[in-house]
């Protein structure tokens, strides 16, 4: 069986439409992003951990952030950052101090230190290779 070209378009045009009316907004929406649920404000707060459960008296009145990926998503939701991580400076991603170019702008307003660059930290931790220019198996590795 073959299909002609008019038999191809009318199919292609009938599956476009399908699926481009999942795109558009429901009917019972205003165009309005929905809320975000309400963040329960309420403290001391009982977290489990693998270490058992702790419980938090409080909000956090300063965080250090040693991972410069969540950096920035602490500061998207106002948590008082006060120095972070950083990766090398000035790659195409970061800014001068190592700060991940979308969010460096804030942590500079909100006067955001750098604590260490991941480079230089992970040379300090890397093991050094032995005479023969081989490292120990990881297994080996003492610090």
């Amino acid at each position: 069986m073959t299909l002609s070209l008019r038999q191809l378009f009318i199919a292609f045009i009938a599956t476009s439409s399908l699926l481009l009316s999942g795109c558009g907004p429901d009917d019972q929406s205003d165009g309005q992003k929905p809320s975000a649920p309400a963040a329960d404000s309420s403290w001391p707060r009982t977290i489990d951990s693998a270490k058992g459960k702790f419980t938090l008296e409080k909000p956090p009145q300063r965080i250090v952030s040693t991972s410069v990926t969540i950096t920035g998503t602490l500061l998207a939701i106002d948590a008082p950052v006060v120095a972070s991580a950083a990766t090398s400076p000035n790659p195409l991603v970061a800014d001068k101090q190592g700060f991940f170019t979308q969010w460096s702008e804030v942590a500079k307003q909100r006067h955001v230190e750098r604590l260490y660059q991941m480079a230089d930290w992970l040379q300090q931790v890397a093991p050094r290779p032995g005479p023969d220019g081989s490292l120990p198996p990881p297994a080996v590795i003492r610090r």
